[in-house]
């Protein structure tokens, strides 16, 4: 499953995105419309807690997911993309995980957002948490990195 936001990628780009034919973009009046694929390219057990997150890395090769085991597991696609392995899980929110985004600048660095009025960013190369932001008044349900050309 891809998503893209339109003010992020142009229609030239979309197109390109195409992974073998799987995901068909069809441009219509207001919007891209993006058609699912009939069949799953690859299917894995994320474990028996609920799942609320799921990002795509720069690279197109690892996946980060998070849900209600607090916790975010970093998958590895084989170059088929047709299998998928655990590499990493990183730890310390104190609550469900919503939201994960990867640095597109620097793709060493992840950012989760928890049901714990916290984000935290980690380093992948190493899996250390390196800052939790603080201060939110409720749950964090997104957060995501701004690149410094905006």
């Amino acid at each position: 499953f891809f998503s893209f936001s339109s003010t992020t990628a142009s229609l030239t780009q979309l197109k390109n995105a195409n992974l073998d034919g799987k995901v068909h973009l069809t441009p219509t009046i207001d919007f891209i419309k993006v058609i699912v694929p009939k069949k799953a390219i690859v299917k894995w057990d994320c474990g028996d807690n609920e799942l609320h997150a799921i990002q795509f890395h720069p690279s197109g090769s690892l996946i980060a997911t998070g849900g209600s085991d607090r916790k975010i597991h970093i998958w590895e696609l084989n170059a088929h993309y047709n299998q998928v392995q655990q590499v990493y899980v990183l730890t310390g929110n104190n609550s469900t995980v919503t939201a994960i985004d990867f640095d597109n600048e620097n793709a060493n660095l992840i950012l989760g957002c928890s049901e714990d009025f916290a984000c935290r960013v980690w380093g992948l190369a190493d899996q250390r948490l390196r800052h939790t932001l603080t201060g939110h008044g409720a749950k964090v349900f997104c957060a995501k990195f701004v690149t410094a050309t905006l």
